[in-house]
């Protein structure tokens, strides 16, 4: 198992700019881009600043941050919470959420480190959920592999190995080359722990072409697993080699040791294997601490040395019993499910008011589409009576135009013959019918004579005014002459003969 606060996971350490309200001192905002790559430079910057120097509650906020950032990137660990705690509280009040974050992920290590679990637990779990809220894979990989971490101590390795593939989705998104070949020996090592040799050996094999642009302890991990891989492919000798090529590199790790160790004994270098399980006595990951323990005991009861013996099965009673009674393992498996559940029903509550809002929308939207419709249908309704009122009319006088009446009128003037009186009254008695209300408005005018309403009737069919006095004996003069008198007597108004036509013809 990996202690989570010792990996160097600098992903946390997040872009510059991200606040809403940014600090106002350079030396802060130097430090947080910096803090990524060159932990050291930001360190330096960080001393420069005295917090009674600081002016605003961003520059305090961002100060707290970054001091918890840099240190636990560097994998040095601080018991204070109240600084971190502080910039938590400022972040979430002024709604910066990347930052927020970021301040809770750290107080929630910082909370780890002093054994306060099911507040450690708390805090990050609530960092992952606003980082899923936010498209940073950054910030994605910083809280999956810090929870990653935390699983793998509580040996919960489904859920760790999920963490670690969802940091692994990330690193390949950030293109940063380190964090993804840690996240890999993440897998591979959980993957060792829970049996699964072939899913180790697969992203070993996916760390090796990466593994020449890391240093450090990134490449001794990844050294370490291809080593563990040899010795179960019968490659003893490469396997050895390659793990004393780590040993020597100054950034060996606890698993190199202790494989190391184990070979040594096996091959009767006893002696070196003692020394090399004592220096790992005080390892952070029981499963080594423990078989470190049995060696030593098995090795100093083959000499004959009762005392080492005594000493050594206390010791490993006392850790058996402050590992295994005191263990919060157990705990965090069910803090973090409780705080799953919670979390997924909040979603559940927010999709819920969120569907009856559309909900609330879409009927707004209909009743105001019904209301619309409806004056919509009303208005074309009134549209289409006006112009079925306008086809009546357009059909009654085509209807009239046509009429074997007028026709034979019409017939009768090619020839120079007046209308009959039998022939003014099939024509009264045609528009009485298909056209009752001229009649009717004509007749309202009290003063005009039954030539009068004749010549009006022809105007309406459309005779020309040599045809108007043809049928009725008179001159075209004083056809015109009436039509003058008509556009006074009907319509009140003053003009020429043509003006009357008009005024007719659209009554």
């Amino acid at each position: 198992m990996r202690y989570c606060l010792l990996i160097p996971i600098m992903s946390f350490l997040l872009l510059a700019g991200c606040s809403r309200e940014p600090s106002a001192d350079p030396r802060l905002l130097q430090a947080e881009r910096d803090a990524v790559h060159r932990p050291y430079a930001a360190l330096e910057q960080l001393h420069a600043v005295s917090p009674d120097s600081l002016s605003t509650a961003a520059d305090s906020a961002l100060y707290y941050l970054l001091w918890a950032e840099v240190l636990h990137g560097m994998g040095l660990q601080t018991q204070r919470t109240d600084s971190v705690e502080y910039a938590v509280d400022y972040y979430g009040l002024a709604g910066d959420h990347p930052r927020q974050a970021r301040a809770l992920l750290h107080w929630g290590m910082v909370l780890y480190g002093r054994q306060d679990y099911a507040a450690a637990i708390q805090a990050m779990k609530r960092a992952e959920q606003l980082a899923g809220g936010l498209a940073d894979a950054e910030l994605t990989y910083a809280v999956s592999s810090v929870l990653g971490d935390v699983n793998d101590n509580a040996a919960n390795l489904p859920l760790a190995i999920g963490y670690y593939r969802r940091a692994l989705g990330a690193a390949l998104h950030t293109r940063d080359t380190v964090w993804q070949v840690r996240a890999m020996n993440n897998l591979a090592i959980t993957f060792e722990r829970a049996g699964q040799m072939d899913s180790m050996r697969r992203y070993t094999e996916m760390s090796r072409p990466l593994r020449a642009h890391t240093t450090g302890l990134v490449r001794s991990t990844t050294q370490t697993n291809q080593a563990i891989l040899l010795l179960r492919d019968g490659r003893r000798d490469e396997a050895l080699r390659l793990l004393r090529s780590v040993l020597r590199s100054g950034s060996s790790t606890e698993r190199a040791t202790l494989l190391l160790a184990d070979l040594c004994a096996d091959e009767g270098a006893a002696e070196q294997a003692q020394q090399l399980w004592y220096t790992l006595l005080h390892s952070r990951q029981p499963d080594i601490r423990i078989h470190c323990y049995e060696r030593l005991i098995d090795y100093f009861s083959r000499r004959g040395d009762a005392a080492r013996c005594n000493d050594l099965y206390q010791r490993l009673n006392r850790y058996y019993q402050q590992t295994y009674t005191e263990s919060p393992s157990a705990d965090i498996v069910v803090w973090q499910s409780q705080i799953d559940r919670q979390q997924h029903q909040q979603h559940q509550y927010r999709t819920v008011i969120a569907l009856l809002a559309v909900v609330v929308a879409l009927l707004a939207a209909i009743i105001g589409f019904g209301w619309y419709h409806r004056r919509r249908i009303r208005r074309l309704n009134n549209q289409i009576e006006l112009l079925n009122q306008r086809y009546l009319s357009w059909h009654m006088a085509d209807s009239l135009l046509s009429a074997e009446c007028v026709s034979r009128l019409h017939r009768q003037t090619a020839k120079g013959h007046a209308a009959t009186d039998a022939d003014w009254h099939e024509l009264h008695a045609l528009v009485q019918q298909q056209s009752p209300d001229l009649l009717a408005r004509l007749h309202s005018v009290g003063s005009l004579t039954a030539r009068e309403v004749n010549l009006c009737l022809l105007i309406r069919l459309r005779f020309t005014p040599s045809e108007m006095g043809t049928l009725m004996g008179l001159s075209p003069q004083v056809v015109t002459n009436m039509r003058v008198r008509l556009l006074q007597k009907i319509f009140g108004m003053r003009g020429g003969a043509r003006d009357f036509d008009s005024r007719m013809r659209n009554l």
